[in-house]
């Protein structure tokens, strides 16, 4: 369920806003800051689903990280670069030096903090990009353990999924970035070959994700039905950079789990709102309304909030995009609106959208639409 509110008023008011969106570049002015000197205006987060499937397999880190795991370093991006031992992952435990408390020791660390896990009480891994360049001394790039153009490699062992060909991975991930990059590769014939990876975050420089920030990306096509499954957590600290460096800051993980997809997992990925009169083409989908299809798609739609003046007032249309994470497909896919004001429901419909593949988005503009009578605060339930 997801609310929004719009307000009507009475008097006038004249409002231009201007947005612009500027597309990443890696000009040579971008330079490395403590994260206090600049407010994080683009924090990223995500939630944990209510509906988290059958735990196949975790690692909490509560006992450190698995002697079976391999943890390497690499000098430079992968696959051509040589060995460098110090580029390492590191455990912080409550009885390490540092421990639980402490996240990055880099010179630009800040007051960036530790990640807020379900279980960082007991322990989680720590890639520390910003330490292992400069040794936590200002201004001393290239001084410390293991230098940038760095790669640090973290990897299971093999991890039997025999049984399960649906298969989803979930874990809490906290990165700051300058230029790291944040992958995880996928291996179904127990590390002789990494095929498959995803990139988490696509932070913009200097850009962090919230500190209890929850992944969950579908793996059945990487490694559903392998006995012989491996996963690899990637900070690559090398492709990626300009004149100021590469690699930095740091990427946190903790609470790695495996677990089952359910048959039906519906998600609201995203809704719209608006004003008749200004037309559907201000939604970032400008489909025919009320037609239902697949999208190949899962970007956002605007979200709305607004103040209009009563004259300008007309009827309000609203959509939904409704993604099927689970592994069956849903026959039964229906939208709902709720319309409150005043504390009571002024308008209700519920809209019967059909069928929906796994893996498929739909979009749906409903043909209904709704105007409001009376000055006040509506809040839309989707």
């Amino acid at each position: 369920m997801t609310r929004f509110t719009l307000i009507i008023i009475l008097s006038i008011i004249n409002l231009s806003v201007f947005g612009q969106f500027a597309p990443y570049s890696n000009t040579t002015n971008q330079v490395k800051i403590i994260p206090v000197e600049k407010e994080n205006n683009n924090t990223q987060v995500n939630k944990i689903p209510e509906n988290s499937m059958n735990v196949i397999w975790s690692e909490d880190f509560g006992a450190g990280i698995p002697g079976t795991w391999q943890n390497m370093g690499y000098n430079g991006a992968l696959p051509t670069s040589t060995i460098l031992p110090n580029a390492l992952w590191e455990y912080r435990g409550t009885q390490t030096s540092p421990d639980i408390n402490t996240g990055s020791r880099g010179a630009y660390a800040g007051g960036t903090g530790v990640i807020e896990s379900n279980s960082h009480h007991n322990g989680f891994i720590i890639f520390d990009s910003d330490y292992l360049d400069n040794n936590g001394v200002p201004g001393a790039s290239g001084t410390g353990l293991a230098p940038t153009p760095h790669v640090g490699t973290l990897s299971t062992d093999d991890i039997d999924l025999a049984n399960y060909p649906n298969v989803q991975l979930e874990f809490f991930s906290y990165q700051r970035r300058f230029f790291g990059q944040a992958f995880i590769a996928f291996s179904n014939d127990g590390g002789v070959s990494w095929p498959d990876s995803i990139e988490y975050h696509f932070l913009e420089v200097n850009q962090a994700t919230d500190n209890a920030n929850y992944e969950r990306s579908k793996i059945s096509d990487y490694v559903g039905g392998s006995p012989n499954a491996r996963m690899k957590l990637v900070f690559d600290g090398a492709t990626d950079g300009n004149t100021n460096g590469s690699g930095y800051y740091f990427w946190q993980v903790d609470d790695l789990a495996i677990s089952e997809v359910a048959n039906i997992d519906l998600v609201l990925n995203s809704v719209d709102m608006y004003v008749g009169n200004n037309g559907i083409d201000n939604s970032f989908f400008s489909g025919p309304i009320g037609s239902l299809y697949d999208y190949p798609s899962t970007d956002n739609m605007r979200d709305y909030y607004g103040q209009i003046p009563m004259d300008q007032m007309d009827e309000v249309k609203w959509g939904h995009v409704i993604y099927n994470w689970g592994a069956l497909a849903n026959n039964q896919v229906s939208c709902s609106m709720d319309i409150q004001h005043n504390g009571g429901s002024v308008y209700q419909i519920t809209e019967n959208g059909g069928s929906l593949l796994s893996d498929s988005t739909m979009i749906h503009y409903s043909t209904a639409s709704y105007m409001p009578t009376q000055t006040g605060e509506y809040t839309f339930i989707y």
